[in-house]
């Protein structure tokens, strides 16, 4: 919940006070471990809330054997009213989940902070259905404040917002080899949905997230460009084992996985599907998800900037996916490559082309 500092927001606050409660009962006790996470991409995602489970499910694993589990979600959602919502499954659902990966943990569901009486009975609900508390907070919007709007009315007053500034990148000299066209996405949960569907009927992993970049160095220095009209790069053989490598030295190579570039390439903004079949195969993959010409647009390379402005401007992106969904985790998907390799990997060398680097 937003507030001018951490201390000061109903998360922190709330856990101020239990500590002291526990403090006060068990004298001597170092006091409660809580943490808080935004999951606003279950809310946002309406076509297929599941497949978001992953973003928390670390969450789950991180916190061990989890004593309480505070649902505080609503505000973001747009379809609790739309005919066809499964706005009540998909939060039954929620609750459902997070039971089987916390079992000892009691769950308390919150009302939505803005009143919303649609919302509030679709938790409401949802708790009696699931066996767990709700927690109404009726009573907070009496305490002396009234809103300037009436939340369950409100519309904007303009027809479409105007967009001050934006963060695009112009195509880079790579980007440019791909083709004369672009394809936008235009909502990316549903066509997330789309590839989980296909990959599902064919009864493959996926998971989807997007790339992170990290530095390439030469013992204490980061390289920070290499002319590639000056390297040549060799295959080690044979093959050795992955933990000789990693016991010599190479930690971070067990932490590495599809999602993981030299930051050379940051500019990029990758944003990647990784799917696992069964077996081992050197073919490229083909994946019909059907025609998509309902939540995408065609646009010559040279004019995506205009029409991601344009589209911005009139609203027509859905909200972008956060963290990385699919039918399994990233963390399992990894490891089952590890696995396809049997704990053997070459070793790749880069020869010359380094042009510049910087001690840190």
């Amino acid at each position: 919940m937003a507030a001018t500092s951490q201390d000061t927001d109903y998360v922190h606050q709330t856990e101020a006070l239990l500590d002291d409660k526990l403090v006060e009962l068990k004298p001597g006790a170092k006091g409660i471990n809580g943490y808080a996470f935004n999951y606003s991409v279950w809310e946002t995602n309406a076509h297929d809330r599941a497949q978001t489970y992953p973003v928390m499910d670390k969450y789950m694993t991180e916190g061990g054997g989890l004593d309480v589990v505070v649902l505080q979600l609503g505000e973001n959602v747009s379809d609790a009213s739309a005919d066809g919502s499964t706005y009540e499954s998909d939060y039954a659902e929620l609750i459902q989940h997070i039971k089987e990966e916390a079992p000892n943990a009691q769950i308390v569901t919150v009302g939505d902070f803005w009143a919303d009486d649609t919302k509030d009975a679709v938790k409401k609900s949802a708790a009696d259905e699931t066996g767990v508390t709700y927690v109404d907070l009726a009573e907070i919007h009496k305490v002396g404040y009234t809103p300037k709007y009436d939340m369950q009315s409100f519309k904007p007053p303009m027809a479409a917002p105007r967009v001050i500034s934006y963060d695009v990148e112009e195509p880079t000299p790579m980007s440019k080899d791909f083709g004369a066209y672009a394809a936008i996405i235009l909502d990316m949960g549903e066509f997330l949905k789309r590839v989980k569907s296909a990959t599902t009927d064919k009864g493959w992993d996926v998971v989807s997230g997007p790339v992170n970049y990290h530095p390439l160095r030469l013992g204490n220095k980061k390289i920070v460009r290499v002319n590639g009209d000056r390297t040549m790069t060799i295959m080690m053989e044979p093959a050795i084992e992955l933990d000789s490598l990693i016991k010599n030295g190479g930690a971070v190579i067990n932490e590495r996985d599809a999602f993981d570039k030299w930051d050379v390439h940051d500019n990029e903004r990758e944003y990647r599907i990784c799917i696992k079949r069964d077996g081992k195969f050197k073919d490229d993959v083909r994946l019909e998800i059907g025609d998509i010409s309902d939540i995408a647009i065609a646009v010559k390379a040279n004019e995506v900037r205009q029409a991601i402005d344009d589209l911005l401007v009139n609203r027509k992106i859905q909200p972008s996916i956060d963290g990385y969904v699919g039918t399994t985790s990233r963390e399992k998907m990894r490891h089952e490559f590890y696995d396809m390799g049997d704990g053997m990997v070459n070793i790749m060398l880069v020869l010359g082309g380094i042009t510049e680097y910087v001690k840190e």
